[in-house]
């Protein structure tokens, strides 16, 4: 494997390791990176900045697996444009949440909810 295709490889594997693809990875990554990162703030701007922080590394996930994807099937570098990253990572967001909110997405039952 080339030092191209292993560096795309390791980004397309970290943006799949934030994004919400995976299933365990708010438990044991988004959650605790949102905590900590809103950690500095205090009183009501504290679930505000969890809130957001939560948001960004989802959507990081999605701009890392989205760039690190098309640099794997390139044959060249491909440039990062984080405009455009940005967009792509919006149109996967909404496609996530449109798929849960039709059900057809099926997400694990939360303990102690209304699902199960």
């Amino acid at each position: 494997m080339s030092e191209h295709r292993f560096g795309a490889l390791f980004i397309a594997v970290a943006g799949y390791i934030l994004s919400p693809l995976s299933w365990w990875n708010d438990l044991l990554v988004n959650i605790p990176l949102a905590l900590l990162l809103a950690r500095p703030f205090s009183g009501w701007l504290y679930v505000p900045a969890f809130t957001l922080a939560y948001w960004l590394t989802n959507l990081l996930g999605f701009m890392l697996l989205h760039h690190g994807l098309r640099q794997m099937f390139s044959r060249t570098p491909v440039k990062l444009h984080w405009g455009k990253l940005t967009l792509a990572s919006l149109f996967y967001t909404a496609i996530v949440a449109i798929l849960v909110y039709f059900d057809w997405l099926n997400l694990p039952p939360m303990k102690g909810g209304t699902d199960g």
